[in-house]
């Protein structure tokens, strides 16, 4: 998978707290908002996640006209702690609607998390050969 170093938004960001995190980077599309071309969001464990309760994680992407007052335009489902094992990977089409800045959100909930680390950025294609990974 090609990646561009402007559209990541997180790259092995560590969270641990119960509640929502922004991603480290912030995208600016410029003024016309909504990308030139298609891309698709990947959030990717970088390292397991561990909780000492039943933490959950969701993640989303959300978007503002001005870098402070944003939107949520998608968000996952929460997804178990034990299912956040290095590699866990969702991909989701970038949804229309997307205002000049992009970023992301990583929503820890249940329960703290007592490790993990996430990626989350855009592409114009997800890899799909996941074998040779």
């Amino acid at each position: 998978m090609i990646m561009d170093a402007k559209l990541v938004l997180a790259d092995g960001q560590a969270v641990t707290a119960a509640s929502a995190h922004d991603t480290t980077n912030v995208i600016d599309f410029g003024a016309y908002g909504d990308p030139a071309y298609p891309l698709t969001a990947v959030v990717r464990v970088d390292t397991t996640a561990t909780s000492s309760g039943s933490a959950t994680v969701s993640f989303g992407l959300a978007t503002s006209a001005d870098n402070s007052a944003y939107v949520v335009l998608w968000a996952s489902a929460a997804v178990p702690v034990a299912s956040l094992a290095k590699g866990y990977e969702i991909t989701v089409p970038v949804p229309t609607g997307m205002k000049r800045y992009c970023k992301g959100v990583i929503t820890v909930g249940t329960a703290a998390l007592t490790a993990g680390k996430f990626d989350l950025f855009l592409v114009p294609a997800a890899q799909t050969n996941k074998a040779n990974v």
